[in-house]
């Protein structure tokens, strides 16, 4: 966020109303090795042309509301394992949080 030199309060309410959602999924370890991103826009059928220039491994997903739902996070988990490799000697520690979704 940017905002004037000085200013003493910094806060904005926006309402979710006034647009879609879109909700994009980034997972990051300490070191900085990264997977790439997974976007979920809300919509009904795939378009090709929605993710024309996403970067490199992108996930592409849709749902009706553009939120994360549980059969979404289990395309992620399959995602995450793709780029990531986690193995019996390369083990790997994913917290996520108590959304319903990834329960």
């Amino acid at each position: 966020m940017i905002t004037p030199k000085g200013k003493k309060t910094v806060r904005k309410i926006s309402s979710a109303e006034r647009g879609q959602t879109v909700t994009a999924i980034c997972c990051m370890s300490a070191t900085g090795v990264s997977v790439p991103p997974a976007l979920i826009l809300p919509r009904k059928r795939m378009d090709p042309l929605f993710y024309k220039d996403e970067p490199n491994g992108t996930l592409a997903l849709i749902s009706d509301t553009g939120y994360m739902n549980s059969h979404l996070f289990i395309d992620w988990l399959k995602h995450f394992v793709k780029h990531d490799k986690p193995s019996a000697e390369d083990t790997v520690l994913l917290i996520a949080d108590n959304h319903t979704s990834h329960c």
